[in-house]
């Protein structure tokens, strides 16, 4: 596994989840749709398909986010995805690497609540990099 790259899509994974989730609860009327979730389960992987579908099919490593906390768990732990208005009660990231240049994120805050960007990875002075972030889909 390439911890650095990990750490690096793992880091602005919850910095996303942050903004958007923070950003939807100070909405004047974000409770008559639900309140966003406050934890998230992320995925880490290789994906062999280009498609924004984004399958895993070996997870890599896997956390649960919540309340700044990271966590480590089973690669099979699934998501609290029961209703809560628009939102699930836990997100779900899928973190996933391709072609050995480029990573996606994908992060699922409700039924029809998600969002998809897609990523360059550069190496520069032995340090990785996430560029030209690309809004891929939105749902």
């Amino acid at each position: 596994m390439n911890s650095a790259l990990c750490d690096l899509l793992v880091q602005r994974c919850i910095e996303m989840f942050e903004e958007v989730c923070s950003a939807d609860a100070e909405k004047p009327d974000s409770q008559e749709f639900g309140v966003p979730p406050k934890s998230m389960i992320i995925k880490f992987g290789f994906s062999g398909d280009r498609d924004d579908s984004i399958p895993i099919p070996d997870v890599e490593a896997a956390y649960r986010y919540s309340a700044g906390n990271l966590q480590a768990v089973p690669a099979d732990t699934e998501p609290d995805c029961s209703a809560c208005g628009m939102y699930h009660r836990e997100a779900l990231a899928l973190l996933c690497y391709y072609d050995g240049s480029r990573a996606k994120i994908m992060i699922s805050f409700g039924k029809r609540n998600a969002r998809c960007f897609g990523y360059i990875i550069k190496s520069e002075d032995g340090a990785l990099k996430l560029t030209e972030e690309k809004l891929l889909w939105v749902s």
